[in-house]
């Protein structure tokens, strides 16, 4: 813990976030561009996950409400999914971990967990939810 610099690691997610209110910011200004920057974004991956849910969050008196939370969900349940489709293709490379019977007893049931909880990643209808949680 104390060999981390976190001022260097506060600096990067303020950098990052800072990109990310702007993409988010495009994407909310107008259509044109739109896919380019929701791809970015889901770029970042979950480096963007805060921001989306402070976005989802937004107060009811906003302007932009309604978009705002629509864009920040959509952009979450597409981060989501792509984790999941990283799950399965990493068991799919992989499959000695799933199927083989030489494998510990512990690996087998971890892979089986590990899809069935990517397979949840595509069901979950509200902004909480992960592949940890």
């Amino acid at each position: 813990v104390s060999d981390v610099d976190w001022k260097a690691l506060f600096l990067v997610r303020k950098a990052t976030n800072a990109r990310i209110s702007n993409l988010f910011d495009g994407i909310l200004a107008t259509k044109l561009g739109r896919v380019r920057r929701f791809e970015q974004i889901c770029l970042l991956g979950y480096d963007a996950k805060d921001f989306l849910l402070e976005q989802c969050h937004t107060i009811d008196t906003a302007d932009d409400v309604l978009a705002r939370r629509y864009h920040s969900k959509a952009l979450l349940a597409s981060l989501r999914r792509g984790l999941a489709l990283d799950v399965w293709d990493s068991l799919r490379r992989h499959p000695d971990i799933v199927a083989s019977g030489r494998d510990p007893p512990w690996r087998r049931p971890r892979a089986l967990e590990s899809a069935l909880s990517a397979l949840d990643m595509f069901v979950i209808q509200d902004d909480t939810g992960d592949m940890d949680h």
